[in-house]
């Protein structure tokens, strides 16, 4: 974008703890014009500063909810479970040579505990998640328990099981 003139599209963005969310005051040359979809903006699309020729539109899929960051305070801006941004971006948005978030994880990650409110794109692949970290789920551990179990099992299989439930569960 320059002062001049410009247009920007963003999408599966997290702009959250910034007031207002877009500044597009300043630019009174031509027209600078800004399209957010799939976005969590606190404020939601109407916390902004908009300038002489500035356009802000929304697409969809964007909402206004707390992202549930691991921890602003270090910086920590991957989301926790029960986030409202997981599977909730346009995986069509991301360029098919993108598979890995900031973190180096897999950047289409589904979480099974979460419905998807994002668009899955075409062909469809796992909802992304909106911001610059996937959610990597953690798989449930199973653990196998048998009355009559020889003592000392570690639990990973019938074979192996503990002979007590509680030894499962400590």
């Amino acid at each position: 974008l320059t002062p001049a003139s410009g247009s920007a599209m963003l999408v599966n963005n997290l702009i959250w703890n910034s007031t207002p969310a877009f500044d597009l005051s300043g630019y009174s040359f031509g027209t600078l014009t800004v399209h957010v979809s799939y976005s969590d903006i606190q404020g939601g699309i109407a916390n902004a500063n908009l300038g002489a020729g500035a356009v802000l539109t929304a697409g969809p899929g964007n909402f206004d909810s707390n992202p549930l960051f691991v921890s602003t305070g270090t910086s920590n801006f991957h989301i926790l479970a029960g986030s409202p941004c997981i599977d909730a971006g346009d995986s069509s948005s991301v360029p098919a040579e993108i598979s890995q978030d900031l973190a180096g994880n897999s950047r289409f990650v589904d979480d099974p505990d979460t419905s998807d409110k994002g668009n899955p794109g075409d062909p469809p692949r796992p909802v992304v998640d909106m911001g610059a970290y996937e959610y990597q789920p953690v798989a449930a551990e199973r653990l196998y328990a048998k009355s009559d179990a020889a003592p000392g099992g570690d639990g990973a299989s019938w074979a192996t099981a503990y002979q007590y439930l509680q030894d499962a569960l400590t």
